[in-house]
């Protein structure tokens, strides 16, 4: 199996933090079809504020709307998928307070996240099985996105996930990310917040 991710809809893992005004990356833009551009450290700022009251940070959040993960977590990734995606080191800082923000554990927050730039793109739905919609966006250009009432009617091919972790879709599901069973297992053996799982049957 694997699962459909998603942020979680609990307001105390969903702290608000941005970059600031007219600071989000191109490369971060809201989605793309195709393949996705490499970044550079450039391209993507040091340091990202958290706006909201929240006194500490799960280990996943979000930042300008994308992924950030703890020290921890980006180790996993990497561990499971070495070399496949691009990490970037972000501080999170208080803007207008020097009030501590703390890790779940209650300690101070000491390490940057990891602004994470997936770098695999599949179209791993298997159509014919699926509860989908379906976009035609052009002549000849056609995509599909899960169904808003029915995501666990999503089915993969396995023999298009076999190998992978962690996935955007391209033309089939562009907005939605992916991960393998072996990382949500991992994930949700740690008790690490900040994600929504569907699980979805690969055949």
């Amino acid at each position: 199996m694997a699962s459909l991710v998603e942020g979680s809809l609990l307001a105390r893992y969903c702290p608000g933090i941005s970059f600031g005004p007219g600071k989000m990356p191109y490369g971060l833009r809201p989605w793309s079809v195709g393949p996705l551009p490499v970044l550079t450290r450039e391209e993507v700022p040091e340091v990202a504020y958290l706006e909201s009251p929240h006194k500490g940070l799960p280990e996943f959040v979000t930042i300008n709307a994308r992924m950030a993960v703890c020290p921890e977590a980006k180790a996993l990734i990497e561990e499971l998928e070495p070399g496949r995606h691009q990490f970037f080191a972000v501080t999170i800082e208080r803007p207008r307070s020097r009030k501590p923000i703390l890790t779940r554990s209650g300690e101070p927050l000491q390490t940057p996240y990891y602004l994470l730039r997936f770098g695999v793109c599949l179209d791993a739905v298997w159509v014919e099985r699926s509860d989908l919609m379906v976009s035609q966006i052009s002549p000849g250009k056609t995509l599909v996105f899960p169904n808003p009432g029915n995501y666990g009617g999503t089915v993969l091919r396995r023999s298009a996930t076999a190998g992978h972790h962690v996935w955007k879709g391209d033309r089939q599901c562009p907005t939605n990310l992916f991960f393998s069973d072996a990382l949500t297992k991992e994930v949700q053996k740690r008790n690490w917040k900040g994600l929504d799982f569907t699980h979805l049957r690969e055949e």
